[in-house]
């Protein structure tokens, strides 16, 4: 009996401990993460300068039958602030098979933004540019980037959004400043 007792007084003594006081009111939970800004801007300036026309190195100069000429596309970056750039993918069209001519006509295909917020170093200890890409000018980030430029030539390699900046970039890809 002395145990039933016993038990019963413990158990009392726990739901009085447990009661009703107010001061569980000021408590201040933790704050939320903030969530990733939909709407990039550049926070850093870039470690390289990505200015310039950019041809893949393994792109050739082709016959375009639909356009009766030779085409060959280039990547137009321009800096448009510190951190930010535009990248357009333009066809060039020649006269000549070398592609070496003058460009008859361009044809703007495809634009994105660059906008450089940080800086990283890949598994290999290389140091990066870290960028957010979108399709429009300010618009959603689509693409979580890393890039570097090394002895004239522009290595890059991205992740979609969701995912974390890349750690390592394919090497065997890369594009040559003209």
């Amino acid at each position: 009996m002395k145990h039933s007792a016993l038990l019963a007084l413990v158990v009392a003594a726990a739901l009085v401990g447990c009661g009703g006081s107010d001061d569980d009111d000021n408590i201040t939970p933790a704050p939320a993460p903030a969530p990733a800004p939909s709407v990039p801007g550049a926070t850093v300036q870039a470690l390289y300068d990505y200015a310039g026309n950019w041809v893949e190195h393994d792109e050739r100069c082709e016959w375009n039958a639909s356009a009766a000429q030779y085409d060959k596309e280039v990547y137009v970056i321009t800096r448009t602030a510190d951190g930010v750039f535009q990248r357009q993918e333009t066809t060039n069209y020649y006269a000549d098979g070398q592609c070496a001519g003058a460009v008859t006509r361009s044809v703007v295909t495809s634009v994105e933004y660059w906008y450089v917020v940080g800086h990283g170093q890949l598994a290999d200890g290389t140091r990066v540019d870290q960028i957010h890409e979108t399709a429009q000018a300010g618009g959603a980030v689509r693409e979580l980037c890393v890039a570097f430029v090394q002895d004239g030539k522009l290595f890059k390699e991205c992740n979609d959004a969701g995912r974390a900046f890349p750690t390592a970039i394919d090497r065997t890809e890369w594009d040559v400043k003209q």
